[in-house]
C-alpha cells in the first residue's frame, strides 16, 4: 500500500474456488458516502492483483448503496447488491474472452434488410462506447423481434452476453417471441418462463409479473436469480412496459438494456427515451423536450409557468437572452446572474436549476 507502513487492511475479499480474488469490498459507515471508498478499494485491488495475479472487481458500499467498478472494462455504476461467485467468475473471464462485436458479421439468415443491419451496428457501437442502455425505435412490421434475435446472436458470439432475458407484457407476445427464437436461433435454447419456471437455457422469455415473482423466489438462502444472472434484458413494446412497479426488474438486474418500440412516449412520468438514454443530451432539441415536460408538470402542480426553453451548451445554439447557472464557464457570452429576469415560481425555478445537467435557460 502507498503509505508509510506499506500495509493496508481490506474489509472483505470475495475469493474464487481457485484461491484467487474475485471481488474486493470497501465498506463505509451507513451515513458516509460510499464514493469516498472508491480510491481506497482500487488500491486494495492493485495489491491483490500483484499478490495473486488476478484483478478483482471492486465494490464499495455503505449498507444502503452499493457501487460496482470493473475498472478494466467500464466506469463505476450503482448496483442492487453483490454478484454470486459464479457471476464474478464469469465477469472476470469475460475480460479475456470478449471480442469486438463491430468486427463480426451479422447473420443474414436472421435479418437481411439494410436498415436492420444499421440498427444492429448502431447498437453494437453504442455498447462498445460504454453505454449500457439503448432504444430501437422501428416501425410496426419492420422486424423488431428479428433484429433483437440477430443482436443477441452477435453479442453471444462476441462473448458479451451469456444469458438473455426477453420481457413482454402479454403471454401471447412471450409465446410469439419464444417461437421466433426457436426458429432463428435454436442453439440459444429459449425458455418460456410463463410455462416453465424452472427451465434452463440461454434465452429466457417472460411476462413482467412472472419475473417479479421469480426475483423474490429463494433457493435455500439465496435468490433464484442473482443481480448478475442476465447479461442483457430486451424489452418488447418498451413505451408501455418500463414504468411504475415493473421498473424494479431493471433496477434489480445489472445488465445491458435494449428497448424495442414503434411509438416512444414523451410524457412527464412516461418518457421512454429518458429510461434508455439517461445521459445528458447534446443538442437543443433534447433540452427543449425536457423543459416542456417540466412545464407540463408545473401546470399540473399549479405553478405559474411561462413560456420557457432550455438550450444545451453548444456553440451556435446560445439564445440572445440567457439565465446561466453560476457554475457555468464565464467566457461564454451573455453570462448573467442566477436570479431570473423573467417571472416564474420558485418551485419551477428550483426544479430547473437543481438539475446537474449543464443547461442554459432562455425565455422566449
Amino acid at each position: 500500500m502507498p503509505n508509510g507502513a506499506g500495509e493496508g487492511f481490506v474489509d472483505y475479499v470475495l475469493w474464487g474456488a481457485n484461491g484467487k480474488p474475485l471481488g474486493v469490498v470497501e465498506a463505509k459507515r451507513s451515513f458516509a458516502d460510499p464514493e469516498i471508498g472508491r480510491q481506497q478499494a482500487k488500491l486494495y485491488a492493485d495489491c491483490l492483483e500483484k499478490m495473486k495475479g488476478q484483478r478483482p472487481l471492486i465494490f464499495y458500499a455503505n449498507g444502503h448503496k452499493t457501487w460496482l467498478w470493473d475498472d478494466r472494462r467500464a466506469p463505476p455504476r450503482e448496483v442492487q447488491g453483490f454478484y454470486t461467485r459464479a457471476e464474478l467468475e464469469q465477469a472476470i473471464g469475460r475480460r479475456q474472452l470478449q471480442e469486438d462485436p463491430r468486427q463480426l458479421k451479422i447473420d443474414t439468415r436472421i435479418v437481411e434488410r439494410a436498415y436492420q443491419h444499421r440498427a444492429i451496428r448502431s447498437m453494437a457501437e453504442s455498447l462498445v462506447q460504454g453505454r449500457r442502455a439503448g432504444l430501437l425505435t422501428m416501425a410496426t412490421g419492420s422486424g423488431k423481434t428479428r433484429v433483437a434475435i440477430a443482436l443477441v446472436d452477435l453479442l453471444m458470439r462476441a462473448n458479451w452476453v451469456k444469458r438473455v432475458l426477453f420481457l413482454a407484457d402479454r403471454r401471447a407476445l412471450v409465446k410469439q417471441a419464444t417461437n421466433a427464437f426457436k426458429a432463428h436461433l435454436p442453439n440459444s435454447s429459449p425458455v418460456n418462463l410463463v410455462l416453465d419456471r424452472h427451465g434452463q437455457g440461454r434465452v429466457y422469455l417472460s411476462t413482467y409479473p412472472t419475473m417479479m415473482g421469480l426475483i423474490e423466489e429463494m433457493e435455500g438462502r439465496e435468490r433464484k436469480y442473482g443481480i448478475g444472472h442476465f447479461d442483457l434484458i430486451i424489452i418488447d413494446e418498451a413505451h408501455r412496459s418500463v414504468y411504475q412497479k415493473f421498473g424494479a426488474i431493471f433496477r434489480y438486474f445489472d445488465s445491458y438494456l435494449v428497448g424495442l418500440t414503434a411509438t416512444p412516449r414523451d410524457e412527464v412520468d412516461r418518457d421512454t427515451c429518458d429510461r434508455f438514454l439517461p445521459e445528458p443530451a447534446v443538442g437543443a432539441d433534447q433540452g427543449l423536450r425536457r423543459l416542456r415536460r417540466l412545464a407540463r408538470q408545473g401546470d399540473r402542480a399549479g405553478w405559474p409557468v411561462g413560456n420557457y426553453f432550455v438550450f444545451a451548451i453548444a456553440e451556435g445554439e446560445l439564445p440572445s437572452t440567457l439565465i446561466a447557472r453560476q457554475d457555468m464557464p464565464t467566457e461564454l457570452p451573455m453570462h448573467r446572474s442566477i436570479e431570473p429576469r423573467v417571472p416564474c415560481s420558485f418551485a419551477f425555478r428550483n426544479e430547473i436549476l437543481g438539475t446537474r445537467q449543464r443547461w442554459r435557460i432562455a425565455h422566449a
